[in-house]
Parts: C-alpha cells; sequence; structure tokens
C-alpha cells in the first residue's frame, strides 16, 4: 500500500499538467504581443514569421489548456475509460496548426529569397532581446514538459513540449540570425540570413508537427498490443498455468497511450470465489509490473469471448 501511494504521489496529475499549460500559455500570449511589436518596428520577415509561429503557437496551448481545464474539472465524470481519446484530438489540433505554421513560414522565405533587402529598424533590437529571453523560458517549459512526460503519458503534454522544443530552437536561430544582420549590416550576404534562418525553422516545424500528427492518429485507434507485449502476457499466464482449467480468449489493445489486456479464464469450479479472486489478484500484478500503463481485466468464464463488432 505505501509503494502504491508513493507511486500516486509521484504521477502527475490533471492539475499540475493544467498549471503548467496555463503558464506557458500566459508566456505565449506576452509572447505574441511582443513579436508583433518588433515586427512592426523592422522589415525582417523572418520577424514576421516569428509573429505568425507565436501566435498559431497561442492558439494551439489555448486548445491545449482548455483540454486539460476540461479533463481537471470533468473529475472523470461521464469518461469510464478516462480522457486520452480527448487529448490526441487536441494534440491533433495543434498538429494541424504547425503544419499551417509551416507553410506560412516557407511562402515568406521564397518570397524574400525572391526579393534579398537588408533588414533594419530598431524593431531588430528589440527581437533580440526578447528571442534571448524567451529561450530561457521556452526551455525551462520543455523540461518541465519532459518530466511530466516520464512520469505518465499524455498526448497533450508530448504535443505541448514538441511545439515548446521548436519555440525554443526558433529562439536560439533568431538571437544568432539577428547578430549576425546587426554586426555585419552593410554586407550583401547579410540580406539572405532572414530567408536561410525561416527555412530551417520552417521544416523543424514540419519535422515535430508530423510526429505529433502520427502519434496522435495513432493513438485514436484501438490496435493490437505488439508482439513483445503478447509474449510477456503469455509468459505470466504459463507461470499460473497451474491455477486455472483453461484459457478461452485474450484480447488486447493499445489506445490513447494506454494498453488494456481482457483475459478470458476458466476456473476449478470447487475454488471458492475468495480463491479465485486472489489467483485474478496476482495475475494482475503479474502483468501489470510486465508492462506500463496496462488495464488488466480477468474475467471468469466457461465460454469464449463474442467476437468484436
Amino acid at each position: 500500500m505505501k509503494t502504491t501511494a508513493r507511486i500516486k504521489k509521484a504521477l502527475p496529475t490533471e492539475a499540475s499538467r493544467e498549471t503548467i499549460a496555463g503558464r506557458a500559455l500566459i508566456t505565449r500570449l506576452v509572447a505574441v504581443v511582443l513579436t508583433l511589436g518588433y515586427a512592426l518596428l523592422s522589415n525582417s520577415l523572418a520577424l514576421w514569421a516569428d509573429f505568425a509561429s507565436s501566435a498559431i503557437g497561442f492558439i494551439a496551448l489555448l486548445t491545449a489548456w482548455l483540454t486539460l481545464r476540461h479533463v481537471q474539472q470533468s473529475k472523470g465524470v461521464g469518461y469510464a475509460f478516462g480522457h486520452g481519446r480527448l487529448e490526441s484530438i487536441s494534440s491533433l489540433g495543434i498538429s494541424v496548426l504547425m503544419l499551417l505554421s509551416f507553410l506560412l513560414i516557407l511562402g515568406t522565405a521564397v518570397w524574400q529569397y525572391a526579393h534579398p533587402a537588408p533588414a533594419i529598424g530598431f524593431g531588430i533590437w528589440i527581437g533580440l532581446a526578447s528571442n534571448a529571453v524567451f529561450g530561457l523560458i521556452n526551455g525551462y517549459i520543455v523540461w518541465r514538459n519532459l518530466q511530466l512526460e516520464r512520469k505518465a503519458y499524455s498526448p497533450t503534454v508530448t504535443a505541448q513540449r514538441r511545439l515548446y522544443a521548436f519555440q525554443t530552437t526558433s529562439n536560439t536561430l533568431m538571437v544568432v540570425s539577428l547578430t549576425l544582420m546587426v554586426s555585419f549590416a552593410q554586407q550583401a550576404w547579410t540580406y539572405y540570413i532572414d530567408p536561410t534562418v525561416s527555412v530551417i525553422l520552417a521544416f523543424t516545424l514540419l519535422f515535430s508537427a508530423t510526429k505529433t500528427l502520427r502519434s496522435s492518429a495513432l493513438n485514436l485507434l484501438d490496435r493490437v498490443l505488439e508482439e513483445r507485449s503478447q509474449i510477456l502476457i503469455l509468459r505470466a499466464l504459463a507461470e499460473h498455468f497451474e491455477d486455472y482449467q483453461a484459457l478461452h480468449g485474450i484480447r488486447t489493445r493499445s489506445s490513447a497511450g494506454r494498453s488494456y489486456v481482457e483475459l478470458f479464464l476458466e476456473f476449478d469450479p470447487a475454488k471458492t470465489m475468495g480463491e479465485v479472486q486472489e489467483i485474478v489478484d496476482h495475475l494482475q500484478e503479474r502483468i501489470v509490473n510486465l508492462l506500463e500503463r496496462t488495464e488488466v481485466m480477468i474475467v471468469p468464464t466457461r465460454h469464449a469471448p463474442p467476437a468484436a463488432a
């Protein structure tokens, strides 16, 4: 019981996820205002792309925060199997917005390659300072989301972590590129720093978006467990071979980052319900120890389960 209590204490709650998402949302709102300001005070298309990326990121994080807030407020009412799919749908929306941001940034970069011009204006200096500060803030948020992911899987937290990892990369590249543009302002080659950085940011965002899109889409599907997991289930059944009379069926599925196992076992009718329950408890504990994030249900029965619809 003490071990279970320690594990539950270590796991992040929906409230902690919502709190971190809320703080991230505030920082992103500040970033949107600042990026708009220094984009207006300069003629740098990279800074305008930075503003567009921040604005789309804010919308994505607002979606994530509203999802986690709904999860926290509902307290599981009406969602007996949790909110995993709701979070997956939310992360799908985030990935779609990231793809839109990719297209916008890439289009901007192509236009500037065709019309190279020096980046000037006081906004360059504001952008340099702001990106340096927000690079540190975004890096911290990435670290906090990684801590949450290691404790318990959440599609929304993963999507946020990838989005903020992109933002941290973006801030770093912007600091480097703006420093070069300021330091070598009179040289023609600096005209191409803006679009080059934009292209790098665009494809970094595309990689993160497609990864999030793929994992979110898979989490919405009911897939059978991989072969390795099924072998581990069979190993647990073999270890308890003498505790039951027959195995009538195994059902497994993986959905929204969790695994579900259903075992249909026939027991000796001479055993009491208490004895059967003790076997069930031991077998469930064994399978949960072998497989992470798994829920196990054992059904005492004399018949095979009906075919799934």
